[in-house]
């Protein structure tokens, strides 16, 4: 059965007669709608306004007639919309990347047998659609709203049209997820940007501040300490980890400006300092230095690259060390000095 019943009333003249009010509201009782549009001036507006009225429909009389055909589309949408609701399993679709369904969107959500019909704000976001009627209907709508967010959920919650919902493993963490989305004021996007050293320049770490959050097309645009700008594009390495890197010898500190395109938008996630340590010398020679190596096993007496386990079992050489004793026999000359004193006196 057709979900929308609606008629379209043209008329450019007048009609004497008819009970056309009556039949109006027939068709309004018969869950049908109505639209009247008035071409010229000899149309008879008063009454296609009653009936349009009646039948709970609109009212158009366009000037330019060129624009008939967007007055047919515009009236249409209108009826559709107004629509109440539609009872015919569908399952939701998925549209682009939204942090209220953040490692849910590769998910295939369960079937719903109905919805009510809603038209979503301007500025809301449309995570979940339904397209049984061949247009977008929202089945999950956000937006925000002043500091805070709202959310539409056009289905049920009860077996009636939610029936595989009910027992879909996901459905706690998908209800306890929106909460705390629309619980959140302000969510930072990102958690950390790190640079790190690298053979001939840096790399450029970045983690979402929610594992699995939609971030988009992600790059790095960094300003130098020499006033030079770096560009990187940043690559997905793990659910909690996007890498770039780029060529440079200079060190000190970076103003890193991460933005990503997400759904055609670009945005500004985050600007931050961030400093990159100096190239050590010894981190530029990647080979051992072996005459080093050889000098120094020479004077120690040991080996120069030798067996894994001979390194442990060769006998250390013997070696023999001075020790100094004069203390020693400085400490026991006073003894001596005292007690000669001593004996000294008592036999005096």
């Amino acid at each position: 059965p057709m979900q929308v019943k609606h008629i379209i009333l043209l008329t450019d003249g007048k009609s004497y007669g008819g009970k056309f009010k009556e039949l109006a509201k027939k068709i309004a009782k018969a869950r049908m709608s109505v639209s009247a549009i008035a071409v010229g001036s000899a149309a008879d507006t008063d009454l296609l306004i009653t009936i349009s009225k009646t039948g709970k429909g609109l009212f158009h009389h366009p000037k330019d007639m060129s624009k008939l055909p967007e007055v047919f589309v515009q009236d249409l949408e209108d009826a559709i919309s107004r629509s109440t609701f539609v009872e015919k399993p569908f399952i939701p679709e998925v549209m682009g990347e939204s942090l209220a369904l953040a490692g849910l969107t590769d998910e295939t959500f369960p079937p719903l047998k109905g919805y009510m019909v809603a038209k979503p704000k301007p500025e809301a976001e449309t995570p979940l659609i339904s397209r049984v009627r061949n247009v977008e209907d929202p089945i999950l709508a956000v937006w925000r709203y002043g500091l805070g967010r709202s959310l539409a959920y056009t289905s049920d919650v009860e077996p009636r049209w939610a029936t595989a919902w009910i027992s879909w493993k996901n459905w706690s963490r998908f209800w306890s997820q929106l909460v705390r989305y629309i619980m959140m004021r302000k969510q930072k996007a990102i958690s950390s940007v790190r640079l790190r050293r690298i053979p001939n320049g840096a790399l450029v770490e970045v983690e979402p501040a929610v594992t699995g959050a939609p971030l988009g097309d992600l790059q790095a645009i960094l300003l130098g300490p020499g006033g030079k700008r770096y560009q990187t594009k940043l690559e997905k390495t793990s659910s909690n980890l996007y890498q770039g890197s780029f060529i440079t010898e200079d060190y000190g500190l970076y103003l890193a400006n991460i933005r990503g395109e997400l759904n055609r938008k670009v945005k500004s996630y985050k600007n931050i300092a961030v400093a990159l340590s100096p190239i050590l010398e010894e981190h530029r020679r990647l080979r051992p230095d072996r005459t080093l190596l050889q000098k120094i096993a020479e004077i120690s007496q040991g080996e120069f690259n030798p067996e894994r386990m001979d390194a442990f079992l060769t006998p250390p050489p013997e070696t023999t060390q001075p020790y100094e004793l004069w203390h020693i026999l400085l400490i026991m000359a006073l003894i001596g000095f005292v007690v000669d004193v001593a004996l000294r006196r008592l036999w005096l």
